[in-house]
C-alpha cells in the first residue's frame, strides 16, 4: 500500500472489542477516545489494519484516532501498522490505557517507560521497538481479593467508579489538547491527586473548579499559583 500523508498525531485508545466488553475497566482506553472524539466531532467508525479508526481536527492538527480490534494482547500489531502506513514515528504517538495501581478518577501521564505488567502496552512495545511514545494511564482500582486480575479488568465498572472514571477522562482530553497545542513541555503529568496536578519545567496544569489550567511559568495565574502551593 502506497503511503498516505502523515498526520500530526495519532491517538490510540486500548481495549477489548465487542458490546459485552463496553464497560469494562479494561476498556477506559476506548472510552476516553470516544469522549474525545464525540468533543472534536470525528467519527471512529471505519475499519483499517484491524482498528476502528477515524480522521480529523484538534487544535487545527490532523488527529488519527484508532480503537484497535485485536483484543488487548495483540493491540500493538494495529499500531505498528499505522505507524508504517502512515509515515509517522514513535514521537506522534499517544496511548491511553487503564492501570490498576491507580485508583478511579486518577491518571498520570508518561513520555516514555515501561509496560509495568499491562499486556496491550507491552504489545505495543514490543510490535513497535520503543519505549519512547507519551501514555497515558487511566486508574481503574486494584482488584478484590476474591477476583483474579484477569477476571477483575473485564468487569464493568459501578456506578461510583464510573462517575470517576469520567472526570479523569475528561483531565485526560484536556492534558491531550494542550499537548497537540504544544503547551506543555513536561517529563511526568502525575494526576494522582484529583485536587491538582502539575509539570516539572516550564508549565503547570492546575485543575481549577473541576478543568485544567495552564499556569505559565512566570506565574501570571497569581491566584490559581497561590492555590496550588498552599496544597502542597
Amino acid at each position: 500500500m502506497e503511503k498516505v500523508n502523515s498526520p500530526a498525531w495519532i491517538i490510540v485508545g486500548l481495549g477489548n472489542p465487542g458490546k459485552e466488553h463496553e464497560l469494562n475497566r479494561h476498556n477506559a482506553g476506548f472510552m476516553c477516545v470516544d469522549a474525545l472524539a464525540k468533543k472534536h466531532n470525528i467519527a471512529v467508525n471505519n475499519i483499517e489494519f484491524g482498528a476502528l479508526m477515524g480522521l480529523g481536527e484538534i487544535r487545527n492538527q490532523s488527529c488519527l484516532m484508532i480503537k484497535p480490534q485485536t483484543y488487548m494482547n495483540h493491540s500493538g500489531e494495529a499500531v505498528l501498522e499505522y505507524l508504517k502506513n502512515y509515515n509517522m514515528d514513535s514521537t506522534q504517538l499517544i496511548i491511553i490505557l487503564d492501570d490498576i495501581y491507580f485508583m478511579p478518577g486518577e491518571l498520570r501521564i508518561r513520555k516514555n517507560g515501561g509496560a509495568g505488567g499491562h499486556k496491550g502496552l507491552s504489545s505495543v512495545i514490543e510490535n513497535i521497538f520503543t519505549q519512547d511514545f507519551l501514555r497515558i494511564r487511566l486508574g481503574v482500582g486494584q482488584a478484590p481479593e476474591h477476583l483474579s486480575l484477569e477476571d477483575w479488568v473485564v468487569t464493568d465498572f459501578d456506578d461510583n467508579d464510573m462517575a470517576a472514571l469520567r472526570k479523569a477522562v475528561e483531565k485526560a482530553c484536556s492534558a491531550i489538547e494542550m499537548i497537540i497545542d504544544g503547551d506543555v513541555n513536561y517529563s511526568t503529568i502525575n494526576t494522582t491527586s484529583m485536587d491538582y496536578s502539575y509539570t516539572y519545567n516550564d508549565y503547570l496544569l492546575y485543575e481549577k473548579d473541576g478543568k485544567l489550567v495552564k499556569i505559565l511559568d512566570d506565574f501570571k495565574n497569581k491566584e490559581a499559583y497561590n492555590d496550588l502551593m498552599n496544597m502542597q
